[in-house]
């Protein structure tokens, strides 16, 4: 969903909202030089009140790529623009 656009959304979540915040995700990924999933990781770690998100990684692969949201700092502008959607 974030990254494939062959993975459709889930029932119930197909809807101008949330197809308005997976492009800002992507537009904001594309401009950082990062990855949709390594920006949402790098949000949810960075807000006033943090949230660590368990995830799962089924290859090394994917691993490397969500710690890489560990060093992706988002600035002011950045968040709000995602917090906006």
């Amino acid at each position: 969903m974030f990254v494939r656009d062959d993975k459709p959304f889930y029932d119930g979540a197909d809807h101008a909202g949330s197809r308005a915040r997976v492009a800002a995700l992507r537009a904001v990924a594309a401009e950082l030089g990062a990855t949709p999933n390594q920006v949402a990781l790098a949000w949810l770690l960075g807000g006033e009140h943090p949230v660590v998100p368990v995830f799962g990684a089924s290859s090394v692969a994917q691993l490397d790529e969500a710690l890489g949201a560990l060093d992706l700092v988002l600035d002011d502008d950045v968040r709000a623009r995602l917090d906006a959607v």
